[in-house]
């Protein structure tokens, strides 16, 4: 999973599918988008899936979200 995101400060994100999660670290890019890894999740089965994206609460800064990618590996 990729995203173009924007950070002033670090922060961390938890992805979620079905019951795989991953947490990820965002770091700061400096006030400018970067496409950062969210890291892998499998999806084995076809259809409509939802995934989500949670903040960290302790660990989050002002992130901006511009678009997120599933990625084939």
């Amino acid at each position: 999973i990729e995203a173009l995101v924007k950070s002033e400060q670090p922060g961390k994100l938890t992805v979620k599918l079905g019951d795989q999660n991953t947490e990820t670290e965002i770091p700061s890019t400096g006030g400018n988008f970067e496409i950062i890894s969210l890291g892998e999740i499998e999806i084995s089965e076809p259809g409509n899936q939802i995934i989500s994206l949670t903040p960290v609460q302790e660990n989050w800064g002002h992130v901006e979200l511009m678009y997120v990618e599933l990625v084939k590996q």
